[in-house]
């Protein structure tokens, strides 16, 4: 069981992520979203990044409707991305903002180890972990760090402009 803050070296080239949601039956069907932020060294946003961009290097794909898999080509990120931040949200353009805890328990599922989110998920938003280099090496770092406010509370703390929460669209 991986737990919050713990560190690890990702010695795959080709890292893959699953997420797994007990209970997607509790929110609107397309409601719960993952989106990947990439991050300068200096820790603020790549520049001309933008919410709906696809970080090269990053796949993101919805197996089932409890299940989504993210693949992390770490020989393909750009150098100027030093960290790959992963959040997990429940705002859609035109719906109701939901607070993830009403999903129960979501797992992140990491080099054959999980990470439960269930006490970190009371809020709309949750940056659930992180990648980072590490001089040539690439590492997982459990966050689980809930923002009641949703992307807006991110969108500020990493200065992206907030009209562009996908609940303002």
């Amino acid at each position: 069981m991986i737990i919050r803050g713990q560190r690890f070296d990702l010695l795959n080239r080709r890292q893959i992520i699953d997420l797994e949601i007990e209970k997607p039956e509790n929110i609107p069907e397309n409601t719960l979203q993952l989106m990947v932020i990439p991050l300068e060294s200096t820790g603020d946003v790549l520049k001309n990044w933008m919410p709906t961009d696809t970080v090269t290097g990053t796949m993101i794909t919805k197996l089932a409707m409890n299940r989504f898999r993210i693949i992390v080509d770490t020989t393909a990120i750009p150098s100027s991305v030093h960290t790959l931040l992963t959040i997990i949200h429940a705002e859609k353009a035109g719906m109701m903002r939901v607070n993830i805890k009403n999903v129960g328990n979501i797992f992140v599922r990491v080099n054959n180890e999980l990470f439960d989110l269930k006490e970190y998920s009371d809020g709309r938003a949750i940056i659930a972990f992180s990648m980072y280099r590490r001089n040539m090496t690439w590492r997982f770092r459990a966050i689980g760090e809930a923002y009641l406010n949703g992307l807006e509370d991110i969108y500020q703390q990493y200065d992206i402009p907030v009209h562009l929460a996908p609940h303002r669209q």
